[in-house]
């Protein structure tokens, strides 16, 4: 991919619970995190928190960071989310990319069961392999330690959609800056 095209680098953070979710629950998206990246740096970027149907577990207010007081005064429907998305970066123009392939199951698992149109393309890319074959190792780093193996501080809070998305946009940019895509 040339260092002046444009990708956007997704993170999506889900209802979580510590094992299994509880019966009649199922992970839904409470946070996006988009970044827009291009001519060799991050052009835009975006972060909605969506509502969702059921009530924050004590896990995942602790991994995320967000609290269902954020999430009651601040969220939005995953339909309001896709389409401010959208608009902030004209994202389905542009390929789209993720650290693992929770994200695009999820995005695409939750659009078509609540019948929203995504913000992204249907062109997608697999960063944390990306980087695995870049590296030459048979499995993906985790964002940070992709961060640390580059020489980048990871920067933010982990498990924050945007931190997330804008630390592995780093990575994807200095892999490009060492020719590695």
């Amino acid at each position: 991919m040339a260092n002046n095209s444009r990708v956007i680098v997704v993170d999506i953070e889900a209802t979580c619970w510590l094992g299994r979710p509880p019966e009649g629950m199922r992970n839904e998206i409470l946070e996006i995190g988009a970044v827009c990246v291009g001519n060799g740096k991050i052009l835009r970027s975006k972060r909605e928190i969506c509502s969702v149907s059921s009530d924050l577990s004590r896990f995942c207010t602790k991994l995320t960071g967000l609290t269902q007081n954020q999430v009651n005064k601040h969220g939005v429907p995953l339909s309001v989310a896709m389409a401010r998305i959208e608009t902030w970066l004209s994202s389905r123009k542009y390929p789209w990319m993720s650290w693992g392939n929770f994200d695009h199951r999820i995005v695409e698992e939750e659009c078509r069961r609540l019948g929203v149109q995504s913000a992204f393309s249907s062109d997608y890319l697999n960063l944390k392999t990306l980087y695995a074959l870049y590296r030459g190792t048979r499995d993906g780093a985790s964002v940070a330690s992709a961060c640390k193996q580059e020489g980048l501080q990871f920067n933010g809070r982990r498990h924050s959609a945007l931190a997330d998305a804008k630390n592995a946009a780093r990575v994807w940019l200095k892999m490009q800056e060492r020719g590695g895509f």
